[in-house]
Formats: structure tokens, sequence, C-alpha cells
């Protein structure tokens, strides 16, 4: 069956101008004199440029720079506007590679020894629907597991034999924003700004990834360590087997996001107020509902 791109959502070419005169629903300016004057707590219509069209001079740098590097739209619907012309992102990886070594020693006629090591590896997909610097791809790296394993063959005579192994299973999976290199601007007085910014808004494709830029904050290992012995004994025309195992199964999990999105979540303290439901932006200005649809939560 075929797989069709998907379609995402993302700023129209009017909204990105402050155009916001293709929703139905009014849209207002905060309630803050400070920065509005007298257009604070008003319809955005009071600008007298329009309905819902935003007056430029409230226009921020950041949110700026974000919605230009978006791609442009593939149609001029407000919804559901960008058909993505190569899709993959979301599939855990884009390839497979198993590789396997052996090494055998004997001891004797009676002894022997060999060492196993099975490794599987997954090729990084850094598949992204949306341009890289504003990417919401968060790849597996690492991606693998390693199996080693050690074994003992001893032959007591004839007809008893013994085989001992030892164990070890891991799995590592770890993942990261692939955006994590990108020259946007950050958010300004948070924690810390080596993650970028995640942006994420109402019926919209989310901007930026919520994953950590170093993977090994978000990495989960699945350390397990196996021990069996099997002793085999022939009598006649019946053979008896009788051993024991020992597992231990351990994980390791770390759940990382962007640093810069935990400390700008803390700052938001107003919303445009709309009939439908608001959604959430980490750019920490309120230029975010000029340069972003109207359903925007936005930043002091």
């Amino acid at each position: 069956m075929a797989r069709f791109p998907p379609i995402d959502t993302i700023a129209s070419t009017n909204a990105r101008a402050g155009n916001f005169s293709g929703w139905g629903s009014q849209i207002w300016y905060p309630n803050d004199p400070a920065k509005y004057g007298v257009l604070a707590g008003q319809k955005v219509d009071a600008s007298g440029l329009g309905h819902n069209v935003i007056d430029p001079r409230f226009e921020d740098s950041i949110a700026k720079a974000w919605m230009a590097a978006l791609p442009t739209p593939t149609s001029g619907g407000e919804l559901n506007n960008y058909y993505v012309p190569i899709s993959g992102q979301g599939s855990l990886t884009n390839s497979e590679n198993v590789y396997f070594a052996r090494a055998d020693l004997n001891i004797g006629a009676k002894d022997h020894l060999y060492y196993t090591y099975w490794w599987q590896y997954s090729g990084i997909n850094t598949q992204s629907d949306l341009p890289i610097a504003l990417s919401n791809a968060g790849p597996a790296s690492p991606e693998n597991a390693p199996i080693q394993r050690f074994n003992w063959e001893h032959t007591l005579n004839n007809k008893m034999t013994n085989h001992f192994s030892f164990g070890y299973l891991n799995r590592n999976e770890g993942y990261y924003q692939l955006d994590r290199a990108s020259t946007l601007p950050k958010v300004p007085g948070v924690s810390s700004t080596k993650d970028m910014p995640a942006m994420t808004f109402s019926n919209y494709t989310g901007l930026g990834s919520t994953r950590p830029a170093d993977s090994s904050e978000d990495l989960t290992t699945r350390g397990t360590y196996g021990l069996n012995d099997v002793f085999t004994a022939v009598f006649g025309k019946h053979t008896l087997k009788g051993g024991f195992e020992w597992k231990k199964a351990g994980t390791s999990i770390h759940n990382g996001s962007p640093s810069a999105a935990r400390s700008a979540s803390q700052r938001i303290r107003r919303a445009i107020p709309q009939p439908a439901t608001l959604a959430t932006t980490w750019l920490p200005s309120t230029w975010a509902r000029f340069r972003v649809p109207p359903q925007t939560t936005t930043t002091c």
C-alpha cells in the first residue's frame, strides 16, 4: 500500500505578515498599556488596518526570524496548507546493520571455550518534514543492542558433558533534537540555552523538538546479565539433562527535555482571549500572536 507524505499546518503567508483576516474568531491585543498604549485590551481591528490585522509596530525580531525559516505553504488556506514533499520523519531508524564475531579456544581434548559478540546497530533517521532549523524531529541515537556471551564446554567422559555460559545484553536507546545546531534566536533569560526552544500551537504543526540537544540526557539502557549451566549424561538409550539459570535484568531510564523550554514555560503569563482552545509558544514576546496564528499563549 502506498504511503503518502503528511500534510502539515503552518503559518500562512498572510499570518506571517500579521494578517489574520482569514480567521473567523476575533483576536485582541493584551491588556498591557505599557506595551500597546491605547490599543491595550482592544480588538485588533482598532488598529484601523482591517479585520484581525495586527499593527506592524508590535513586530518581534525573534518571532520574525522563526517564521522566516518556515517553508512556503503549498496552498492558500490557514489549515492543512503544507504538503510535505519528502517524508520519512517518525520512523525509528533508516537502516539496520548486524555484526557478529566469535573466538574459539580448545584446551586439551576436553575443554572448549568460545566467546561470541552480536551487535545490532541502527542508522540515524535524520528525515524532517520541516526545515532542519526548526524541525520537530527527535531521531534516535544511539539505537543499538550488544549481546556478549562466554561459553565453556567441558567433557567429563564419553557419556557426560557440562556446558557453562555467562552473557550480557544491553539495549541503548537515546533521542536528541534534530534542530540542535540551529542558529535561530533562543529564549533569553532561561536557565540554559544549550537546547533549542520548542513551540506548540493548537491545530498547528509544532516548531522545534522537545528532545534535549544531548541524547545522553534522554538515554535508556537495559543491561541484563544471564548465567546458566547444563549437565548432560547418557545412560544407554536415555539422556539426562539438568542445570540452573540465573538472570539479572536492569533498566536505567533518562527522560530529558530542552532546558530552555522548561524554563520558558515558567514565564508564560498572558493569553489572547479566544473562544477556542489556546496554544503555547516558547517565544518570550507577545509578537508571537503576530507571527503565528491567533490561538497563542504569549510570554512577558
